[in-house]
């Protein structure tokens, strides 16, 4: 999959002027990424209304499905995204595919780590570990 690939997902979401930044992520993103079974795109998009992000969200899976010759294409919108493990995941180990805005891209990044230590030292401290 990989690079041929990341290079078409990167051209679809450079059309896409809400797309501020974007990650590929999971076993695309991998060392075994030429066995990867699906494509798992992680975008933030600059948008405000939630059912806009939506319609952005389809016309990308649209897009890429097409521009990949595959269905096994999922979009995650960072904007609304809420699991900070999987959130943490991308940040620490995806492939930025497009950054517009790096100040940006790296406050949200800086933001979700520190979340996900916030959330590890609460853990740690409430099961007493």
């Amino acid at each position: 999959m990989f690079p041929k690939s990341s290079d078409t997902i990167t051209r679809v979401l450079a059309r896409y002027e809400k797309v501020n930044f974007a990650y590929l992520f999971g076993s695309s993103a991998g060392f075994d990424a030429a066995h990867a079974r699906d494509v798992d795109v992680a975008v933030y998009l600059n948008e405000r209304d939630r059912k806009a992000r939506n319609d952005i969200k389809l016309e990308l899976y649209v897009a890429l499905s097409r521009s990949l010759n595959t269905n096994e294409v999922d979009i995650l919108v960072l904007n609304d995204a809420e699991n900070l493990i999987l959130l943490h995941e991308i940040v620490l180990n995806g492939i930025v595919l497009l950054d517009r805005d790096l100040d940006f891209r790296l406050h949200f990044e800086q933001r979700i780590l520190h979340s996900a230590i916030d959330f590890r030292e609460n853990r740690r401290a409430m099961m007493g570990i």
